[in-house]
């Protein structure tokens, strides 16, 4: 009897530690689970991250884009405003020329005089 006895004992010994390691057992998978969500919410957060990163590239790549197209187009209406100003200058010194020849032609014609 003694040693049923003590057999029923450590069964029941065996029984606790056998549920502790199931109770363990059981809040260690809960825990993987929550880590398995956070990672699943860290990968979702870093794909949006990803998304948003694409988005902020393409935004810079357009300004770049328009920032170039505005230098450019700076760039020629400088270079037609100086050829504009050459031509300017040209047509100042034309009338000029046209303005003496008018005045040598107006001292020339002063010496006919019809009668």
């Amino acid at each position: 009897i003694g040693t049923v006895e003590l057999s029923a004992t450590r069964m029941q010994e065996i029984a606790r530690d056998v549920q502790g390691l199931a109770s363990g057992a059981e809040r260690i998978i809960s825990s993987a689970e929550g880590i398995a969500e956070l990672a699943r919410e860290s990968a979702a957060g870093a794909g949006e991250m990803a998304a948003g990163t694409t988005r902020v590239t393409e935004a810079i790549i357009q300004v770049s884009a328009t920032s170039e197209e505005t230098s450019a187009s700076a760039e020629e209406v400088s270079a037609s405003t100086e050829e504009l100003s050459a031509q300017s200058e040209e047509l100042a010194a034309t009338a000029n020329q046209m303005r003496e020849m008018a005045e040598a032609l107006q001292k020339a014609s002063a010496r006919f005089k019809l009668a």
